[in-house]
């Protein structure tokens, strides 16, 4: 876990194992938003792939790729 106060002392941003970032209003002590991170390869073109079991070409899916 890690924490992180904005210049503004009014933001606190706290991230987890879980690769999501939550973000927090110190003056009510409230939670606001989490931010989740993008898939590893969101908008990688595989269609045109060669070479690649389907296996490989499902965990690409998974993963982002189109």
């Amino acid at each position: 876990m890690s924490l992180s106060l904005i210049h503004d002392e009014q933001t606190l941003f706290s991230s987890s194992q879980d690769e999501t970032i939550n973000c927090w209003d110190m003056t009510t002590g409230k939670y606001w938003t989490t931010l989740h991170p993008a898939p590893l390869y969101e908008g990688t073109m595989i269609a045109e792939v060669k070479g690649l079991t389907e296996a490989q070409m499902s965990t690409l899916k998974a993963l982002g790729g189109q």
